[in-house]
């Protein structure tokens, strides 16, 4: 709008003369469709990397702090240390080995038969049959010592009585002081003596074989003891390896 130089009021102009002449009359353009960048190539997508099972571990987290990398085990992430490279995870301490205890040492074969209690008690048994085995033996002694006594005297008595009859036979036939009754005294003597020597002899022969089943029982116990021994110090090798 303009005012009028003649001090009249405003004037109108031309609205054709208000518009910027780039847009009077504009030329037609022929019309283009629209550049449009082409589609990049579709690639195949990469394989999707092999799935890995979650590392668990119980060990404390390790931090180191120089140059701002830490590595946190607990968590699995791993960071740099001021040189930039990435810090491997130290592998675990092998377990401390335990100290195997200490060989027991041997005894000597006389401290372990003393602490055998298999060996002292077959040594006992047996000490105990041959205390009861001599026992019976003096018992069998006696009584048979006793029964000879009794033999010896009913055989003394009775060899009194048989030479006083026959004296007295001889006697009243008149033929005292004759060699017939010399004979017959004599004869009847020799007969007792017999009879005593007989008494002594079963004595003395019972007496030995007392004395020869005592031995064998002495040897079999030696023989049993020996055996006894021999399976207690096999029992100490095997304990002890010795």
């Amino acid at each position: 709008m303009l005012r009028d130089p003649g001090g009249g009021g405003p004037t109108m102009q031309p609205v054709n003369s208000a518009i910027p002449a780039l847009f009077k009359n504009p030329k037609p353009q022929p019309w283009h469709a629209p550049m449009v960048a082409p589609a990049p190539p579709r690639q195949a997508p990469a394989p999707a990397p092999p799935s890995r099972p979650p590392v668990t571990t119980s060990r404390p987290p390790v931090s180191s702090n120089s140059g701002g990398g830490s590595v946190n085990r607990s968590s699995g992430r791993v960071g740099n240390n001021s040189s930039g490279v990435i810090s491997p995870t130290a592998a675990p301490a092998p377990p401390a080995a335990s100290m195997p205890a200490p060989a027991p040492v041997a005894p000597n074969i006389n401290q372990f038969l003393a602490g055998d209690t298999t060996y002292q008690t077959q040594l006992n048994e047996m000490k105990k049959a041959y205390g009861d085995y001599v026992a019976n033996q003096r018992l069998q002694t006696g009584q048979y010592t006793t029964q000879y006594g009794t033999n010896v005297a009913d055989l003394g008595k009775q060899k009194v009585i048989d030479q006083t009859a026959t004296t007295d036979d001889y006697a009243s036939r008149g033929l005292l002081n004759s060699g017939v009754y010399t004979k017959a005294y004599g004869d009847l003597s020799n007969d007792y003596a017999n009879r005593q020597k007989a008494l002594d002899t079963g004595k003395s022969d019972f007496i030995a074989q007392l004395a020869a089943a005592a031995q064998t029982y002495q040897n079999g116990q030696s023989t049993t003891t020996a055996k006894a021994k021999q399976d207690a110090i096999n029992r100490r090798a095997a304990q002890y390896g010795v």
